[in-house]
């Protein structure tokens, strides 16, 4: 249903209409989904299609840029988990450097734009384990943690990421401080999940 009234406003508004970028990010986002559930390759590639026509379509300076670029970087990712195709990979890390290049810290989505980006540098990473993609990402998820009210909602969702980055670092170069990071952040994430939270069991095993 969501991809039928999405594709319904991309066809009538045409490529020249000025709210074009927001009904063909929509619809990217819609086909995104879709594709996690049905697993159709052809689902996916639309999906990238239509998020690259919003991010091209639309100034880098419009307030709506980043959220378009992040959508990509999004898209580009799930290609890169489905066919371990680097290239689509380094192209999502790309799109959501863009994503946060043009967000402010104060902006109500900056946080997730960051957590994209490190993420993906952190996947980026395992590929390329000398590219220094794991330290960048540390840098972008602990920024994340570290701006985060200590009464959010998704701290300890943050806390778990920055946790697992650590993790991963100290076990390529076993350093004191990247053991005692991992403990100290994977006891916060495990501290803010209340108990009968889905993911309180995986934080405790953290």
């Amino acid at each position: 249903e969501a991809i039928r009234h999405s594709r319904d406003a991309v066809n009538r508004a045409g490529a020249q209409h000025p709210k074009y970028p927001i009904y063909a990010s929509n619809l990217a986002s819609a086909l995104r989904f879709e594709y996690e559930h049905s697993g159709v390759p052809e689902t996916l590639d639309e999906a990238i299609s239509y998020a690259e026509q919003a991010e091209r379509l639309t100034a880098p300076e419009h307030h709506r840029y980043p959220g378009y670029a992040s959508n990509l970087s999004l898209a580009l990712w799930t290609r890169y988990e489905r066919s371990g195709h680097l290239a689509s990979l380094h192209d999502a890390v790309a799109t959501a450097r863009r994503a946060v290049g043009r967000t402010s810290d104060d902006q109500p989505d900056a946080n997730r734009y960051k957590t994209n980006l490190g993420l993906t540098l952190w996947t980026l990473a395992e590929r390329e384990p000398d590219s220094g993609a794991l330290d960048e990402s540390i840098i972008v998820l602990r920024d994340v943690l570290d701006r985060t009210p200590s009464e959010h909602a998704e701290r300890a969702r943050f806390a778990g990421n920055i946790a697992n980055a650590y993790w991963a670092r100290y076990g390529r170069g076993h350093r004191r401080s990247d053991l005692d990071a991992a403990i100290d952040t994977a006891r916060l994430a495990h501290e803010l999940t209340p108990q009968g939270h889905i993911d309180r069991a995986t934080r405790v095993g953290n």
